[in-house]
């Protein structure tokens, strides 16, 4: 199917997580273009967010590691956490972004 498709192509980003790097999948494009259902899928369809945590647990089994992650929005030039919980789906506030440091490149939520 596509969607075992599209996580054939980003498998590998679970093993560069455990590897120690920064990993981000960004799905980006216009309204109704796909990128919801390419996320998170249809029901018995996981999408690839839902594939890739299970491959990312799967492949850390019994060890003892610590997994930062977050889910973030952008709609409407405002960034949203949508890991805040479902109660909050319409008064969440936009989220600020800041650079660790001002000559680098890193940016943080």
């Amino acid at each position: 199917t596509p969607q075992e498709e599209v996580f054939e192509e980003a498998r590998d980003l679970a093993q560069s997580a455990l590897d120690g790097h920064n990993v981000t999948v960004l799905a980006y494009g216009q309204t109704g273009t796909g990128k919801t259902h390419t996320m998170f899928g249809a029901p018995g369809e996981d999408g690839l967010a839902v594939r890739m945590a299970r491959d990312l647990f799967d492949r850390i089994g019994s060890r003892r590691i610590s997994v930062t992650g977050s889910l973030v929005e952008m709609h409407n030039n405002r960034l949203v956490d949508l890991l805040d919980g479902p109660d909050r789906a319409h008064s969440r506030s936009a989220l600020s972004l800041r650079r660790r440091d001002p000559d680098g490149d890193e940016v943080h939520i």
